[in-house]
């Protein structure tokens, strides 16, 4: 299959320190995988053999900042960020969970850009259920969730943007901005992840303290009220309490 590049998708995988431990790469086309990393570490990754596009540090030293940063810079309508430590992609139904092969998986982003063209939506993302639990599974799409791990985002339609005052559940705020101007996410259901979430060293979880964690939260109640947005610390999730009638 074509490269999503060759569609007019432009992929980007937002790195840091982990130009030994990322797997992302490898379920994707070579012309897609292109890493962003800081300028201190260009000579690492490049060293590995990645396809690297580099930034000064002190302008993408936060998840915050170099989401949008690619955003900004991305030079097509349609633009795809994945996390670096994505280890399979996987397709699920309420009975059977099966691990897709790459070109499932790129066939998939396609049709996801698609849709959210034709229905002129800003974002797509995935569900952020642990590694895809058939369990949980109840509907292929919903449109008001929380996000992260793979987002799609169509420029013309998209009006949120980045808060650089969240610390972490960044793309958490960036869902509820969407949901406030655009009133419409799509959040995918029916494929998901693996990953090494929160374990791999390096990347954005340096400031991933529980003060930070905790902070952040605290903002975003104050930011959005409880009555939109909370929390569950034993189980580590965030909980979008927007309804759809």
């Amino acid at each position: 299959m074509k490269s999503l590049r060759s569609f007019g998708i432009e992929t980007y995988i937002p790195s840091c320190g982990r130009w030994e431990t990322a797997t992302t790469q490898k379920l994707l086309h070579e012309d897609d995988a292109l890493f962003v990393v800081r300028e201190s570490q260009k000579e690492q990754y490049e060293a590995k053999g990645f396809r690297v596009k580099s930034y000064p540090d002190e302008e993408i030293n936060s998840l915050t900042k170099v989401r949008q940063k690619i955003i900004d810079d991305c030079p097509s309508d349609y633009c795809l960020q994945l996390d670096d430590d994505i280890t399979e992609v996987h397709a699920r139904t309420q009975e059977v969970r099966v691990q897709m092969e790459n070109e499932d998986f790129w066939n998939e982003l396609l049709r996801a850009f698609c849709i959210i063209d034709d229905l002129k939506i800003g974002v797509f993302t995935i569900g952020q259920e642990p590694s895809g639990d058939i369990r949980k599974y109840n509907r292929p799409f919903s449109f008001v969730g929380t996000g992260g791990t793979i987002l799609g985002f169509n420029k013309p339609c998209l009006k949120a943007r980045y808060d650089p005052n969240v610390g972490s559940k960044v793309d958490t705020d960036f869902i509820l901005q969407e949901l406030l101007y655009n009133r419409i996410v799509l959040v995918i259901h029916y494929f998901g992840v693996s990953h090494d979430v929160d374990i791999l060293p390096g990347g954005q979880q340096f400031r991933k303290t529980s003060q930070e964690v905790y902070r952040s939260v605290e903002y975003l109640k104050a930011k959005w009220s409880d009555k939109i947005y909370d929390f569950n610390f034993d189980s580590n999730t965030s909980k979008i309490k927007v309804k759809r009638s």
